[in-house]
């Protein structure tokens, strides 16, 4: 289970931590990766060590973005429990490289993500809702390999990025001729 966000109030990281312990009794296996720096950090480490997650979470700290794709290929999970969001390039990221997607049910995400569809959206400060999620995506590999199929096409079909910077430099000409008229 991957989240790549940085270590803020508004990414959340306690929640989806008390998840995970949640999550440990039923699967004692999993690992958690956590990539990023921040404020939250310490405090996040503390709550980890109450929770005897010791050995169970890869603190990655800061990783530059080339390397975000080699870690990306050895995990099966991608979680945000973000607060707010405004476009969520890491989930984008994760849903390019084949990610299942548990995220929080918030605007940002709900413009990407089809709950039970190609991904889960959970309450964002509700660990057992969340633990809940990660056990039913860890139990169903064949519908993360079908939302896996939705999320590529989706970010072929969407976020292309070289394809959406055709069309703003079509409406900023466009913008430019009709002022010049």
């Amino acid at each position: 289970i991957l989240c790549t966000r940085g270590f803020m109030s508004v990414y959340n990281q306690a929640t989806l931590i008390k998840a995970f312990s949640i999550l440990i009794s039923k699967y004692p296996d999993i690992k958690l990766v956590l990539v990023g720096e921040g404020r939250t950090q310490k405090r996040c480490k503390r709550l980890a060590e109450n929770l005897n997650l010791d050995g169970k979470i890869k603190w990655l700290g800061y990783v530059p973005q080339e390397k975000i794709v080699e870690i990306m290929k050895g995990v099966q999970l991608f979680v945000s429990v973000s607060l707010s969001d405004g476009v969520p390039a890491s989930l984008l990221e994760a849903m390019a490289m084949g990610l299942f997607p548990v995220v929080s049910d918030i605007p940002a995400n709900r413009q990407w993500i089809q709950d039970g569809i190609n991904g889960y959206l959970v309450p964002a400060t509700d660990e057992r809702a969340l633990a809940d999620a990660l056990a039913r995506a860890i139990e169903s590999p064949s519908f993360r390999q079908k939302s896996r199929e939705i999320n590529i096409s989706l970010m072929k079909e969407k976020a292309d990025f070289n394809k959406n910077m055709e069309i703003i430099e079509k409406l900023f000409v466009s913008v430019v001729e009709k002022r010049n008229q």
